[in-house]
């Protein structure tokens, strides 16, 4: 069948069509039998086919079908059936965000599907079991979470013999355990791809079909591991279920608790360990990259690592986020995390101009880190880290390079109400990187600290950075009146924030308020502070004190 024709039809898939698929791949037998014949090929591609359909037919939501995919690898399983066979199904139906009714989902989370998917992934995620039978394992688990079912499926009913919290800790240590592995793995990989040796160039050391399949495999693998990781501190922080039981995850004994606290704590001091490592490697390969054979050299080493490392760099804010930052400043300190970050994105921006269109994901090393690093200021020795680390310069060219075009649209006289729902994620970072710089500007720091960042030694209320954003910030002043009288609340906020970041600013420096530009900003800043429409957030660091001794 045509693949565009599948979901038309899906709509009317009788009920034994199911059954049917299902004794034809078992009797297919294996993944890929004979595997390069021409046989061989057909069946692979009778047997993707049919699993098009399955999963097709699955969307209906019948929930005994589901359970009888289910049971393959459950109790039931019958001798010489592949688990994978299973496992493969699952994912190809949950992968497509399946919409279930309320009563599907609370029959798939505590009828028998969620116990044969609790043993299946259980009895695959044992250090026996096939390595891409695991795989397939973590993509299921991955792909139940973020469907309607979320992280409920794991939980043992109620008089099970097993504790309550039991699967979840053991898929989080698993998950823990391969990210561990991948990752010096990647390293290797990466390490090991060129040697130099002294008045030679380097010397390629792996099969690059073999380096090829593993780096495909971490690539692919490593941020699955990641997400169940992140995924499952949104479950912990979710709330008792409402009709008084605790059936989520807050509902855990503290034992359960603690150990799986435990296991973000060393997932966090692993990718931490490995964004160090990593930062080695890479430099390593920029000192040694040389051209080969008189070709030149492929950035595909860099990539590779680069793109892992922003996984884990996300994986790690989302931790880091909901852990006390203290137990992790000597971490962040040795292993010189935070400037590698800001280089990682350094890295993406460059790429991003040079390519043949902008990538908007170009900043996210930066932007996901936004929340920390203001988190960081909160820390003693924060405020220096984060100069003379580089963040202060990178988040100083965030504001310059995106206020202008985040609050050009809503001059735009074209658009509807409710614009700023498409400039909401230009938005929202900007609010975070002008925090930032006014709780380093306005902080007891900014004219005691002494920073040393590249060419600059001075005093932190001096830095260069500062001067750089306010041709921006006063350009966001000027508009402030015509975009407080829209319905878009974020973007007035965005231009307040630009008002009292530049107060702050002059402040600092000791300048004569009244040379500012931007009378009309702080009187209608005033006007709708008085009238109680402003933000109670932009009272912080003396913002409004300072307008009202501007106006005056």
């Amino acid at each position: 069948l045509p693949e565009d024709s599948v979901e038309e039809m899906g709509r009317e898939w009788p009920e034994a069509l199911v059954p049917t698929l299902l004794a034809f791949l078992i009797g297919l037998g294996p993944d890929k039998p004979n595997e390069g014949s021409n046989e061989g090929a057909a069946a692979e591609r009778v047997r993707s086919s049919a699993l098009l359909l399955m999963a097709s037919a699955l969307r209906q939501g019948r929930v005994g079908d589901l359970e009888a995919v289910a049971s393959l690898g459950g109790e039931e399983a019958r001798p010489g059936v592949s688990v994978k066979l299973g496992l493969d199904i699952l994912v190809a139906w949950a992968c497509e965000a399946p919409a279930l009714t309320p009563e599907a989902s609370a029959a798939l989370e505590s009828g028998p599907f969620a116990v044969q998917v609790r043993r299946c992934v259980v009895v695959s995620m044992h250090d026996g079991a096939a390595k891409e039978q695991r795989d397939a394992a973590f993509f299921l688990v991955l792909a139940l979470f973020k469907t309607a079912l979320g992280g409920r499926w794991v939980l043992e009913p109620k008089g099970s013999a097993t504790e309550l919290g039991s699967t979840s800790i053991l898929i989080l240590s698993a998950a823990l355990t391969e990210i561990r592995l991948m990752m010096d793995e990647a390293l290797m990989l990466s390490d090991a791809a060129f040697t130099s040796e002294a008045g030679k160039c380097p010397r390629l050391l792996l099969d690059p079909d073999e380096r090829g399949l593993r780096c495909a495999r971490l690539s692919r693998m490593l941020p699955v591991c990641l997400r169940i990781l992140e995924l499952s501190i949104g479950f912990l922080c979710e709330a008792d279920d409402t009709s008084g039981d605790a059936m989520g995850w807050a509902g855990f004994p503290s034992k359960s608790l603690l150990s799986i606290q435990q296991i973000l704590v060393d997932m966090a001091k692993s990718a931490v360990e490995f964004l160090g490592d990593a930062r080695r490697v890479l430099e390593s390969l920029v000192r040694h990259a040389k051209p080969l054979a008189g070709e030149e050299a492929s950035p595909e080493e860099h990539t590779f690592l680069s793109r892992l490392c922003v996984e884990t760099a996300q994986a790690l804010s989302c931790w880091l986020a909901e852990e006390e930052l203290g137990l992790f400043m000597e971490e962040l300190k040795t292993s010189n995390c935070v400037p590698f970050l800001v280089t990682l994105s350094k890295y993406a921006q460059d790429n991003a101009d040079s390519g043949p269109a902008p990538n908007d994901q170009a900043n996210d090393v930066l932007v996901i880190w936004l929340p920390i690093f203001a988190k960081l200021l909160e820390e003693e020795g924060g405020a220096l880290m984060l100069a003379e680390d580089g963040v202060l310069d990178a988040v100083a060219n965030l504001v310059t390079r995106q206020l202008g075009p985040a609050l050009d649209p809503a001059l735009d006289p074209a658009l509807e109400p409710g614009l700023e729902g498409s400039t909401s994620r230009q938005v929202v970072p900007l609010l975070w990187a002008m925090d930032i710089l006014t709780g380093l500007v306005s902080g007891e720091e900014s004219s005691r600290l002494v920073v040393s960042s590249g060419h600059f030694q001075g005093s932190l209320g001096d830095h260069p950075a500062f001067a750089r954003t306010w041709p921006c910030l006063v350009q966001a002043c000027a508009v402030l009146p015509e975009i407080s009288a829209l319905s878009a609340p974020g973007l007035a906020s965005l231009a307040d924030h630009a008002l009292a970041l530049l107060l702050l600013l002059e402040r600092a420096r000791g300048s004569d308020e009244k040379e500012l530009p931007c009378e009309a900003a702080i009187a209608n800043f005033l006007d709708r502070f008085n009238r109680g429409q402003v933000e109670a957030e932009l009272e912080w660091a003396g913002a409004v004190a300072l307008t009202r001794q501007s106006s005056s």
